[in-house]
C-alpha cells in the first residue's frame, strides 16, 4: 500500500511539474511576442518619420532649385543647413538596423515628378522591413495660385478653404502642397476638386495611380499586406479602420 502511494504521489508530483513548465513557456511565450510587437510599432513608427523626413527633405530641394529634382534614386544629406541628395542612398543604421533611405524621382511631365522616400531596414536577419510614403511635385514658381497649382496636378480646378475638413465636406481632396498659394487665414487650404468624385480610400488610391486601396487599422498593417501607407487618404476612412492602404 505504501508503494502504491508513492508512486501516486511520484506521478502526481511530475504532472505538477509538466503543468508548471507549461505555465511557464506560455508566459515566455506571452512576454516575448509583446516584445516583438512593442518593438515592431516603435520601428515602424520611426520609419514613418524618417520616410516623412525624406519627402520633406526632397521638398527644400524642389524650393531651392526645381532642376535639383532630377530624375533617379538619391540618398540625403544636410549640409551648411541644407538638404541635399548624395549618393544613391542614405545609410541610416544609426536610427534603425541595417537601414537606409532612399529617395525616388519619377518624371511625369516637364512641370512634375513623383518623389517616393523609402525605409528599408532589418527587424531581424529573416525579417527585411520597408515602408514608402510617396507624393507629387510641381514646380511651384510656374504656378501662381491654389486653382492653377490643381490644374497642374491633374485636378479640375481647386480653391482655397480654412481648413483640410472642408475640402472633404465639399467632395474636394486636400492638397498640403498647394497652401503656399493661399494668400493666408482665413483660407490657408488648398481644395482641388477632382476630375472624379472621390468618396473612398479605394478611390483616392485609384486617383493616385494605384491599382485599389483598403482602409486598415495603422499604418503597419499596410506594410504586412504588401501596400502602400497613403496619408493624404485617410480622410476617407473611419474609426476603427483610419489608415487608407494603397495597392500598387
Amino acid at each position: 500500500m505504501a508503494d502504491k502511494e508513492k508512486g501516486y504521489s511520484l506521478i502526481e508530483l511530475m504532472i505538477a511539474m509538466g503543468v508548471l513548465a507549461l505555465s511557464v513557456s506560455a508566459i515566455t511565450f506571452l512576454t516575448l511576442d509583446s516584445y516583438i510587437s512593442l518593438r515592431s510599432g516603435q520601428e515602424e513608427t520611426r520609419a514613418v518619420f524618417l520616410a516623412q523626413e525624406g519627402l520633406e527633405a526632397a521638398r527644400a530641394i524642389r524650393d531651392d532649385n526645381w532642376d535639383s529634382i532630377s530624375s533617379g534614386s538619391h540618398g540625403l544629406a544636410f549640409v551648411s543647413g541644407k538638404w541635399q541628395f548624395f549618393g544613391e542612398e542614405e545609410n541610416i543604421s544609426d536610427k534603425l538596423s541595417g537601414g537606409t533611405r532612399k529617395i525616388e524621382v519619377e518624371q511625369i511631365d516637364e512641370e512634375r515628378k513623383k518623389i517616393t522616400s523609402s525605409i528599408f531596414w532589418d527587424f531581424s536577419s529573416s525579417r527585411p522591413r520597408e515602408v514608402s510614403l510617396s507624393t507629387y511635385f510641381s514646380n511651384w514658381r510656374q504656378t501662381i495660385g491654389c486653382a492653377e497649382y490643381c490644374i497642374s496636378e491633374d485636378y479640375l480646378g481647386g480653391v482655397c478653404r480654412q481648413d483640410s475638413d472642408q475640402c472633404v465636406d465639399n467632395g474636394e481632396i486636400y492638397a498640403s502642397e498647394g497652401d503656399s498659394y493661399c494668400s493666408g487665414p482665413p483660407d490657408i487650404s488648398c481644395c482641388c476638386e477632382s476630375l472624379v468624385t472621390i468618396t473612398s480610400c479605394a478611390e483616392y488610391c485609384v486617383s493616385e495611380g494605384y491599382s485599389d486601396g483598403v482602409c486598415r487599422r495603422n499604418s503597419r498593417a499596410c506594410s504586412r499586406n504588401g501596400e502602400i501607407y497613403s496619408l493624404g487618404g485617410d480622410d476617407y476612412c473611419s474609426a476603427p479602420r483610419t489608415s487608407c492602404c494603397c495597392d500598387p
